[in-house]
């Protein structure tokens, strides 16, 4: 009987220790201050983003590298035929190697590289001056959306033996968005970039013009806008450029920075207008510069889009706010 009454008791005791730790846990964590909360939520998304956009390149793998022999001459000939110019060239021997030795000309990616590029990903929220950004952020091939990861990175893990990519090139971002009073002058940056397993040197000239619409290809929605070209004015710092290859190395100059300047005049009505920049073929003198100049040269020849490469909508609004 009296161990019946024991064990009753040792359980009643065990009972009301478990109950008093965990109101003091509980209680713990109710008196935990807001800034330790902060602090702890913070982690949590850092490390989430951190892990989705910071790039490990040892995790990229094996590569294979074909080593292509072109006809120079038949290459000058044919540079404005895609179709006869991969003919000028044939995969001689396939060879291996670790996709990382493919970025050794590019800076070293910067530590927080992960949070600027959750920062372009989620462009509403979110701000990036590009006109003062880095170059050890936007040299990354990663740094251009996701297109690295998901579909360019198996040019150098498994190319075609008889596959020769001549020229290729895009733009970052495709459209930007800005609001602007009257009297009023600003930068826009994009990026002009060479597409992954092109080995070749391309050149453009860069020309600014008016739309009536924007297209965003994100979106797939087409925008309509007003054409002012008395009370817009657009320079570039240079409206020369050449993009180098990304196969089987990527060139430091395989990305390129482009800097427009926009003047809005005082009479410029409220509203939604429409600037954009062509890349078009240079003057044959400057081919002729350039296909001295590099070793493997292609005009600005190889594919057109449907809407300029290059877009802004600028959203004129009235007052000085």
């Amino acid at each position: 009987m009296e161990s019946s009454i024991w064990k009753k008791i040792v359980f009643l005791v065990v009972f009301m220790l478990v109950i008093a730790g965990s109101m003091w846990v509980i209680s713990g964590f109710e008196k935990q201050p807001d800034s330790e909360r902060i602090k702890l939520e913070e982690l949590t998304i850092e490390r989430r983003f951190k892990a989705a956009y910071q790039p490990n390149r040892l995790l990229y793998g094996q590569g294979k590298i074909s080593e292509t022999i072109v006809d120079k001459d038949c290459f000058r000939e044919n540079a404005d035929n895609l179709e006869v110019l991969k003919e000028c060239s044939y995969t001689s021997k396939i060879y291996y190697f670790d996709v990382v030795e493919a970025f050794q000309n590019l800076p070293e990616i910067p530590e927080d590289f992960w949070w600027y590029k959750y920062k372009m990903i989620d462009h509403k929220d979110h701000y990036v001056d590009l006109c003062t950004l880095d170059e050890s952020y936007w040299k990354q091939p990663e740094f251009i959306e996701n297109t690295f990861v998901n579909s360019g990175i198996h040019r150098y893990k498994t190319p075609s033996e008889i596959d020769w990519i001549p020229n290729g090139y895009g733009s970052y971002p495709a459209v930007q968005w800005v609001e602007a009073p009257a009297d009023s002058e600003f930068d826009l940056c994009y990026f002009i970039y060479a597409s992954y397993g092109v080995s070749t040197q391309q050149g453009f000239q860069l020309v600014p013009f008016y739309v009536n619409k924007i297209y965003s290809p994100i979106e797939g929605v087409t925008y309509d806008t007003i054409v002012d070209k008395e009370n817009i004015q657009m320079s570039l710092k240079s409206e020369l450029v050449v993009i180098e290859e990304t196969y089987p190395i990527f060139n430091y100059n395989w990305i390129h920075r482009i800097k427009i300047h926009v003047k809005l005049s005082e009479e410029i009505p409220a509203g939604d207008y429409g600037i954009a920049v062509d890349l078009t073929k240079p003057s044959d003198e400057i081919l002729k510069e350039w296909s001295f100049k590099y070793r493997m040269f292609m005009p600005s020849s190889g594919f057109k889009v449907d809407f300029p490469q290059i877009q802004a909508m600028i959203t004129v609004v009235e007052g000085n706010e």
